[in-house]
């Protein structure tokens, strides 16, 4: 991903051709499909300096040939820097990321043989064609079923500590029931001899089916997590209220997580997000309808066990997969410390408003596939460049803010990695993200700089800069100016209440 930018300084002869090509270009009334083309022209002279031109007879079918011919040449040669990109890019986040290299070395190609495995599936349990093989998730779910086996032991220690207690011993007399505790550490290890022996059927029989990889992981994480939150401090413990209601999770009671697992509910939306979480709110609606759909797969969830960084999740940002954590531990980020099911809910909501946010644009926008698909090819190339240029920020705390706020702005928020996109959007939520930082100073987290608001502002004027010079690239694709995306509620009504 990390590649230098192209054609930074051309001879004036070589400008001088990109010059010609683009007249050219804009002079030929061209349809959408050949906007690839005249993106070449304009804005990638390596590629316009390799073009032969092929010599223009006064003959007016000549030269149309002729026009035609070097605009195709540069489209091809465009075409091919982008694949190339992506390319490179694949081969590194696979690399980087071996556990989850079946879909990183080609996200594009991985969804594709999802959706052709749920379409087969259609003919075997069209009642549900989710049920397709998904033995991708087979490392992750051996990892559970040994952690259960651990966790399981650790339950068993507890149990056997707390029927020696005082409250359970006078539970017993005078009422002759278990405590609170002791009821509540049996039912877990119920609960976890269920899903344990659920996932080894998976296991020993060599079959995964892709909605119980999902919901087995789910419920793992959340019966994983359910004692951690007494282990959390004061901060944490105040704060978490905060995040259970963004995020729409609730803790329950052994038998209600029970029940919840049995009927296999909740691993999308458990309950709706607070009021005060608007976008994730209206987003959860449609992403909850789109993994539902049994005629379609919309896109491919990874449940995931394994750590990953922010590299991970840019990479897949302009594709159809959405990845959420189960975790046997709580995790810091954000300014709070998630256990288990906490966090997966939080893993739901962002990957939401990212799916949200995509759609909305592709739609706004009435792009066809093949713009679609060549913007996605740009977006890996931007991310590309934006590499580049936060390597070459000589500041610490400016070079650690920018990586923050593009993070922030792509990865939490879910803003497209488009120009116009960035640039309508990311200034509206300035008080929320300076709420943000405060919240992570105050957790003991920190954003990673000083000097707030100084490298905040310079931050935005690097970045504001960076996507100014590539929205004639995003106009060439789309064929108009893009129109602006924001209003959610009235592009996704059904999660507007």
């Amino acid at each position: 991903m990390e590649r230098k930018l192209l054609g930074s300084r051309l001879a004036v002869s070589k400008n001088m051709i990109a010059m010609s090509l683009l007249a050219l270009v804009l002079s030929a009334g061209v349809t959408q499909r050949a906007h690839a083309a005249e993106i070449c022209a304009d804005q990638f002279s390596d590629s316009v300096a390799s073009v032969k031109i092929p010599k223009i007879s006064e003959k007016a079918s000549d030269k149309k040939s002729s026009e035609k011919a070097a605009k195709e040449t540069a489209k091809e040669s465009t075409l091919k820097e982008l694949r190339d990109n992506y390319d490179a890019n694949n081969k590194k986040l696979a690399e980087r990321y071996p556990k989850f290299a079946f879909a990183f070395k080609d996200p594009e190609a991985f969804v594709a043989e999802m959706r052709s495995r749920f379409e087969k599936q259609k003919a075997i349990t069209p009642e549900d064609p989710r049920q397709f093989d998904f033995p991708e998730a087979a490392e992750s779910l051996k990892f559970i079923v040994d952690d259960l086996a651990t966790f399981r032991e650790e339950l068993i220690k507890d149990l056997q500590k707390e029927k020696r207690t005082l409250s359970n011993r006078l539970s017993h007399a005078v009422f002759n029931e278990r405590s609170k505790k002791v009821e509540n550490i049996t039912k877990a290890l119920s609960f976890v001899n269920r899903l344990q022996g659920d996932i080894t059927k998976m296991i020993e029989s060599n079959k995964y089916p892709y909605i119980d990889t999902v919901n087995a992981t789910y419920f793992y994480s959340r019966i994983r997590g359910y004692f951690q939150f007494a282990e959390l401090n004061t901060y944490y413990t105040i704060a978490k209220y905060l995040d259970m209601v963004m995020h729409g999770y609730r803790k329950k009671s052994m038998d209600q997580e029970l029940e919840m697992y049995k009927k296999a509910e909740g691993a999308i939306v458990q309950v709706r997000s607070g009021k005060i979480a608007t976008e994730f709110r209206i987003a959860e609606v449609p992403f909850k309808n789109a993994f539902e759909r049994k005629d379609y797969l919309e896109y491919v969830v990874i449940p995931s066990v394994h750590a990953m960084g922010e590299s991970a999740f840019m990479h897949v940002l302009p594709h159809n997969i959405h990845i959420f954590g189960a975790t046997n531990t709580p995790i810091a980020a954000d300014g709070f410390n998630r256990p288990g099911g906490l966090f997966w809910s939080h893993d739901v909501r962002h990957e939401a408003d990212r799916y949200m946010k995509v759609r909305g644009y592709v739609e706004a926008q009435k792009m066809t596939e093949e713009q679609w698909s060549t913007m996605k090819l740009y977006m890996h190339k931007w991310q590309s460049e934006f590499l580049e240029l936060r390597k070459s920020i000589q500041d610490p705390d400016l070079q650690a803010s920018v990586k923050h706020y593009h993070f922030y702005t792509h990865h939490d928020v879910g803003v497209p990695l488009t120009p116009s996109m960035f640039l309508n959007l990311h200034r509206n939520g300035l008080k929320v993200y300076y709420g943000f930082l405060i919240h992570k100073k105050f957790s003991k987290q920190g954003p990673g700089f000083n000097k707030w608001i100084e490298n905040t502002n310079k931050a935005q004027e690097i970045l504001e800069n960076f996507w100014k010079e590539r929205l004639p690239i995003e106009r060439a694709i789309l064929g108009h100016e893009p129109v602006k995306v924001s209003e959610w509620a009235k592009i996704f009504p059904e999660g507007a209440n």
